[in-house]
């Protein structure tokens, strides 16, 4: 699957995708057999295998990059460095605590590694975990209209690095 470089969110979900694959079991506890998505969370059945789902709910501009080179006007992604919210979803066995493990491996490999680099589209990720209390997590569960899960609120801010052409 390649993303659509054209537009953020499908760059920053790809990335984040490959981005939890690869490292997720790199943590003490690990899963054997997990799998991530990007569906809405009321689409996620909580009695399936170990998944993380990381869906996108929050797109706004980058407060601390907005003064960056607005020289590509043209190209939104370049113009426009973007902040998008993701609402990362564990679901998985409750009685071994797999949504916890999944959850606990997902913050741990943001803090490890807060930067990523997507040299093949030319652009950086810098993620943020979001600290929230429990009635903005409960206003969130409640505008997506389903039940709540285990989950926490990772900030991308996601920026275009400058043309590597040499023309």
């Amino acid at each position: 699957m390649k993303p659509n470089t054209e537009y953020p969110i499908s760059l920053a979900t790809f990335a984040l995708n490959k981005y939890f694959v690869k490292n997720i079991n790199k943590q003490e506890t690990s899963l054997e057999d997990f799998s991530i998505s990007n569906d809405h969370p009321s689409n996620i059945n909580d009695h399936e295998h170990p998944n993380l789902n990381i869906y996108p709910f929050l797109v706004n501009l980058s407060p601390h990059l907005k003064n960056a080179s607005h020289s590509h006007i043209l190209d939104p992604l370049k113009a426009f460095p973007l902040r998008i919210h993701f609402l990362l979803s564990a679901t998985g066995d409750h009685t071994k605590l797999v949504p916890h493990i999944l959850i606990d491996n997902a913050i741990k490999t943001v803090i490890e590694r807060p930067l990523l680099e997507i040299e093949e589209y030319n652009h950086n990720l810098k993620m943020v975990l979001v600290p929230m209390n429990t009635e903005e997590s409960a206003n969130i569960w409640t505008a997506l209209k389903c039940p709540h899960r285990m989950s926490i609120v990772l900030s991308i801010d996601i920026a275009y690095k400058g043309s590597t052409d040499s023309s």
